[in-house]
């Protein structure tokens, strides 16, 4: 379905809800329900916050639905030792294609050198100083941790591992996430075409926000959403 094809059916849509009246939505006003609607399915069908209750990879429609939104990049290093000698940052932004901004990271490779391979897992900051080295603290890390702050992607490794790293360009992330939607804009590009085939899904919750908008305040079909994918 184009962006055009898209206001149309949000016109028709909201022709059928039984509201009193409705104003004439501008093109930008239509666009901006629809990237917000957009944005928020995706976090409801990756986290399970969903009908449902199926979050990503949970069944086969789940990942059907997301499929188009998966990429995989390899991020070169960006920093070392920020916060200490066995942390190695990449940049969430550099070595990703134009479009493919991260919005939500799934899983990562670390590439100590070109036959060191180790899965990472993801941890927290509540946890994060147990990873950290330290005159105090020399820590034994069986499974390389990575820590997601600002725009960076931070990765912890044992001191085993830190003396292996080797070769031109090591250490690498190897990176799957969920991209960022491509911001649908009608007075640029009406012939856009969305990257999911469940245009009818944001179609329909961006009614119900542009209703949410206009009516009374009596009238909220979703008062607790969020754009957050940590939802």
């Amino acid at each position: 379905m184009t962006l055009s094809e898209a206001h149309n059916a949000f016109y028709i849509e909201m022709d059928k809800r039984p509201i009193s009246a409705a104003p004439s939505f501008l093109h930008d006003e239509i666009d901006y329900f629809i990237n917000k609607a957009y944005v928020v399915l995706i976090n409801r069908k990756f986290t399970g916050n969903n009908i449902l209750k199926q979050g990503f990879e949970a069944s086969p429609k789940r990942t059907s639905d997301l499929y188009p939104l998966v990429k995989r990049d390899t991020l070169s290093i960006a920093a070392v030792g920020n916060h200490s000698m066995n942390e190695f940052g990449f940049s969430l932004s550099s070595n990703v294609p134009s479009g493919n901004e991260v919005l939500i990271p799934i899983a990562s490779v670390f590439r100590a050198s070109s036959s060191n391979y180790f899965p990472t897992v993801e941890i927290n900051h509540a946890v994060v100083d147990k990873f950290r080295y330290s005159n105090v603290n020399n820590p034994w890390i069986p499974v390389p941790g990575v820590l997601y702050e600002d725009s960076m992607a931070l990765v912890y490794v044992d001191t085993t591992t830190l003396s292996g790293i080797s070769g031109t360009g090591f250490p690498m992330l190897d990176l799957t996430y969920i991209k960022k939607p491509l911001v649908m804009n009608y007075t640029t590009n009406p012939n856009a075409t969305f990257e999911v085939d469940w245009t009818d899904e944001i179609i329909s919750l961006a009614v119900d926000f542009a209703l949410d908008n206009v009516e009374s305040q009596r009238i909220q079909t979703h008062p607790n959403v969020s754009t957050n994918a940590a939802e």
